[in-house]
């Protein structure tokens, strides 16, 4: 525009003040245009191209200054002009485009092309001097001006008409990836496991449907209340964000559940929360435990367990006694009438003690037909007197698959424990006294 509006006053003051600055503009403009083009086609920039224009510009000019007729100088940039528009149409007849914007990249191919062979035509006429009864030497100027400049304006309008479609193009293709991304982000959520939340200065904004399946409501009705509310005061999530966090949560019913919760700190007011209900995991937990502490056949403790309440035991000030306690003959059960009937025995000793012992005492089963007795807060005589009731309850029980009239009965090892007592030796001691009572007859308690 600027070299055509030189063109046009040097026109209209009837001179040509300066002949060389108007071709230059006009050249890396167009210049500047293709690059444009080549940036706008995602193809990769001519580093050579720019020199190149440059060079020529240069040749041009030094022509010029040695004397070279201005036609000539004319007829040179004409000459560029016309190689840079067929550098930019050979792009675009490339170029693959899609049926919206394939009939403006028609029209920019067209406007450049005419735009291309008006200056063809004043490269003819103002240096072969072609019908110079029809153009003028003067009117030369003229036909590039009212013919070629309003081409080149329309294909740079056509060129930012594509462009526009090109960005809105793209921001559809945005706008549809984004409503599938939050689609399926949505589905995820909805298929969770766990409630997921949405914090804002500690106020639950937003969340997925498990929330309201978790606390047995609407989950919009949870929606603005603050987030401890959701817990048992004093066991509200209190670690740092990105820590699990174990959270006792209570239900719309004020029934309550184990619940693991995780945080994540999104800027200074927002955060996200994730609460999963893990109750059945705690109570397998603690299946697990018990398992690991139980005798998988009688469900008495087994000696694990029993070693670590006796070390809870023996720092205590209160006398204690344990006992070994030892079925009488068992491996004849056994070899007689089948280890189905020993485990039976084996099982209805066990209930027989469990139901008899006091609140705190610990009994155990040692493995085969031994037991322990741990009984604290209890004198030898006291212990032993119990002992020996058990021995009478023992003899009066009926088993299934003995014969009538048979009976099952047990020894017992009985040991003092004072404060501070090693496990290993009271067991030693109990075991001396079981010795002595299976010397003694069996179906007694020694000490």
């Amino acid at each position: 525009m600027l070299s055509y509006s030189i063109f046009l006053y040097d026109l209209l003051d009837g001179q040509r003040n300066i002949d060389w600055l108007p071709n230059l503009i006009l050249v890396a403009a167009q210049t500047m245009m293709m690059l444009g083009v080549f940036r706008f086609l995602g193809r990769p920039l001519p580093r050579s191209l720019l020199p190149a224009t440059l060079l020529a510009q240069a040749a041009v000019e030094y022509f010029r200054s040695q004397g070279a007729p201005q036609a000539l100088v004319d007829a040179a940039y004409c000459a560029i002009v016309v190689v840079l528009a067929i550098v930019v149409l050979n792009i675009l007849r490339r170029y693959q485009t899609v049926g919206e914007v394939r009939s403006i990249r028609l029209f920019i191919y067209c406007s450049l092309l005419v735009y291309g062979v008006v200056h063809v035509l004043r490269l003819a006429i103002g240096v072969m001097g072609i019908a110079p009864q029809i153009f003028p030497p003067d009117s030369i100027p003229m036909l590039s001006f009212f013919t070629g400049l309003p081409f080149l304006v329309i294909s740079l309008v056509a060129f930012t008409a594509m462009s526009l479609h090109r960005t809105l193009a793209q921001s559809r293709d945005y706008e549809i990836a984004a409503r599938a991304n939050l689609h399926r982000f949505e589905q995820l959520m909805r298929i969770s496991s766990a409630a997921m939340l949405l914090l804002r200065k500690g106020r639950i904004e937003d969340s997925n449907p498990k929330l309201g399946e978790l606390f047995g409501c609407r989950r919009e009705a949870l929606h603005g209340l603050a987030f401890e509310a959701l817990f048992l005061p004093g066991a509200e999530p209190v670690d740092p964000p990105g820590t699990p966090q174990h959270c006792v949560a209570v239900r719309a019913d004020q029934s309550t559940f184990q619940a693991e919760v995780v945080m994540l700190e999104l800027d200074e007011q927002q955060c996200l929360a994730e609460i999963r209900d893990v109750s059945r995991q705690k109570t397998l937990e603690t299946q697990l435990r018990e398992l690991a502490h139980a005798d998988p056949l009688t469900g008495a403790l087994n000696r694990r367990a029993f070693a670590a309440r006796f070390e809870a035991f023996r720092q205590s000030f209160r006398p204690s006694c344990v006992a070994l306690l030892d079925l009488d003959h068992f491996k004849r059960i056994n070899d007689h009438f089948g280890h189905d009937v020993g485990d039976e025995v084996l099982i209805t000793f066990t209930r027989l003690c469990q139901a008899h012992a006091r609140t705190g005492d610990v009994f155990a089963r040692m493995g085969g037909e031994e037991f322990l007795f741990l009984l604290p807060g209890c004198e030898l005589a006291a212990a032993q007197g119990f002992l020996e009731r058990l021995v009478q309850e023992m003899a009066s029980l009926r088993f299934r698959g003995l014969p009538k009239g048979t009976t099952v009965s047990f020894s017992a090892g009985l040991a003092d424990c004072p404060p501070g007592a090693e496990l290993n030796a009271v067991l030693k001691q109990a075991d001396l006294a079981l010795y002595r009572a299976k010397a003694n007859g069996r179906a007694r308690v020694e000490l």
